[in-house]
């Protein structure tokens, strides 16, 4: 294990061999991947932040057998950069850290993510970037996730739950389709996040209640009278339309919202400069690096 001083944080981050425990379909195009660190990685992973984000290593990766017929034309195009993934879980025990990722097959190295079996290997550079952050004075904390931004929303539900039990939880997610949400039960309900206020939203109406996610928040902050802007805080990730709305929503009722954005990361580490958000500063425009200033900003103060 090789640790780089270049990396964000006190502790660093480490560019690390990880085993595939598990890689199996959670819905239609989406998959989830279990990876193992050894134990050496627990100091690294003990802090490590919902939002922060880990980069796999994919070129060495064959294209399976099975490719989905819409993808065949991506399938063999090559695997230059490492890819970015913000878990949906971490789990520091005595025989290391578990990393549990959620992938949606889009492109050529996913495609190659899906013929990872147990017991395979892949280097993995993290953690990195920052992530939510969610002040001692929070009371109510309103998740948002649109598509394939659940992952740190799911984390960080998890996270207040078993760390701020007292923080009240509403979480809103949509999709597409019925067929884009993971971890559905029999009964249409997630089978994550159990135990907290969840709404579903899909915008052909297959599940929950038609239409997008932001609007379905619009119409439940109409309904809330006990908001308190120095409490409450909105959390978002998801496509960029979705969150350039929650940014307006959350400055039209005076809260505060925190966003996780999307953006291709070469290195990850701000070496590179390829991942350049535009920022509001005091005396005009302000650049920020999504790769270590980021991913999660104050909704205010990036320029989307």
């Amino acid at each position: 294990m090789s640790i780089s001083n270049n990396c964000q944080g006190s502790s660093g981050c480490a560019d690390i061999y990880a085993t595939v425990a598990r890689n199996q379909p959670a819905c239609e195009r989406y998959w989830q991947i279990l990876l193992r660190l050894p134990k050496q990685a627990q100091a690294l992973y003990a802090h490590f932040t919902p939002g922060q984000f880990v980069l796999l290593d994919l070129r060495n990766l064959g294209v399976p057998d099975e490719v989905p017929s819409d993808l065949v034309h991506k399938a063999d195009r090559s695997v230059i950069l490492r890819r970015p993934f913000s878990p949906m879980q971490v789990q520091c025990g005595p025989d290391g850290v578990e990393i549990e990722l959620l992938y949606k097959v889009v492109g050529p190295a996913t495609i190659r993510m899906t013929s990872l079996r147990p017991g395979q290997s892949l280097r993995l550079l993290g953690p990195l970037g920052k992530g939510f952050r969610i002040g001692p004075a929070i009371k109510i904390a309103i998740l948002v996730a649109g598509g394939i931004g659940l992952p740190p929303i799911h984390h960080l539900s998890y996270i207040l739950k078993r760390d701020r039990p007292t923080v009240r939880l509403e979480v809103f997610i949509g999709a597409k389709t019925a067929n884009d949400l993971p971890f559905l039960g029999p009964d249409g309900r997630p089978t994550r996040m159990q135990g907290m206020p969840i709404h579903l939203t899909s915008e052909d109406g297959s599940i929950g209640t038609k239409g997008l996610v932001t609007e379905c928040l619009l119409d439940w902050l109409a309904g809330q009278t006990d908001l308190d802007p120095g409490t409450t805080v909105i959390c978002g990730c998801g496509p960029a339309a979705m969150l350039t709305r929650l940014a307006k929503i959350a400055l039209d009722k005076g809260l505060s919202c925190q966003i996780s954005l999307e953006s291709y990361m070469a290195c990850g580490i701000g070496l590179c400069q390829g991942c350049v958000v535009p920022c509001k500063g005091k005396d005009g425009p302000d650049y920020r690096l999504c790769c270590q200033d980021g991913p999660v900003f104050d909704a205010g103060q990036v320029d989307i």
